[in-house]
């Protein structure tokens, strides 16, 4: 099990990527679970949260960024069964 606390940096309106790798790879492509917390200031900068790739070493994920003057940040929990 993997988890972590991860940021979309500032950057331009529209869609962003940002990867993540595990610390060590995992026995196989893992189950990801995703979380942020729904406030004013979230729904205000991005909109949507998209898991496009992933791998036993990482996994991409994507959004669509609508304020482009802070870090975004949210929470990832990734097991492998």
């Amino acid at each position: 099990m993997v988890v972590g606390k991860v940021g979309f940096p500032p950057a331009p309106a529209g869609k962003q990527e940002v990867s993540i790798l595990f610390p060590t790879k995992m026995r196989g492509v893992p189950h990801i679970f995703v979380s942020w917390r729904d406030t004013d200031n979230t729904l205000s900068a991005v909109n949507g949260l998209v898991i496009t790739d992933s791998t036993d070493s990482g996994f991409k994920i994507a959004t669509n960024r609508i304020d482009t003057e802070y870090t975004w940040w949210f929470s990832f929990m990734a097991i492998y069964r």
